[in-house]
């Protein structure tokens, strides 16, 4: 667009000595709506949102006993995890932020259902998703996610073709 035509224009001034840099703020533009968008859009399942419980537990019996309890009788995982004093971790992430192994079971999940037990090295894990959301740029993780793609994305072949690192001193 006008902002790369522009950058093109100073290089080649640049290259004739007319011109000694550019300082580019490329933080407005990962703020415009436009470039979330076209981020969000390429990223996909990889940002989706999912509201988690997550436990992890040593042996794979009580990591299915602790299933049961919330599958037979209607108890929540974090007091479980809480009676058996084992931590249960619950936060709201993007797909792409949590562990591979768990993925498919993510995905598949229904919202408030808890998983069976996943090996994870050497731990067995009890998950729980509560919500899953779309992609949006009015979610603070995605958001976030976007802006730091979109400002990779616009300054780091700036930078490369633009700038020429020099040596100080002798």
């Amino acid at each position: 667009g006008e902002l790369v035509d522009w950058l093109h224009e100073a290089g080649a001034l640049h290259a004739k000595g007319k011109l000694a840099g550019v300082i580019l703020n490329a933080g407005a533009y990962t703020h415009t709506s436009v470039a979330l968008q076209d981020a969000i859009k390429r990223e996909g399942l990889a940002w989706l949102v999912y509201e988690i419980e997550e436990s992890h537990w040593t042996s794979l019996d009580a990591a299915r006993e602790a299933v049961s309890c919330v599958r037979l009788d209607g108890r929540t995982l974090a007091d479980v995890a809480q009676e058996a004093g084992v931590r249960c971790v619950a936060d709201t992430r993007l797909l792409s932020d949590v562990a591979e192994a768990l993925h498919d079971a993510v995905l598949t999940s229904v919202p408030g259902e808890v998983v069976d037990p996943i090996r994870v090295g050497a731990a067995w894990i009890v998950l729980r998703v509560s919500a899953k959301r779309p992609p949006s740029p009015a979610e603070p993780l995605v958001r976030a996610a976007a802006e730091a793609q979109v400002e990779t994305r616009v300054t780091a072949p700036l930078v490369e073709s633009r700038i020429v690192w020099e040596k100080q001193g002798p």
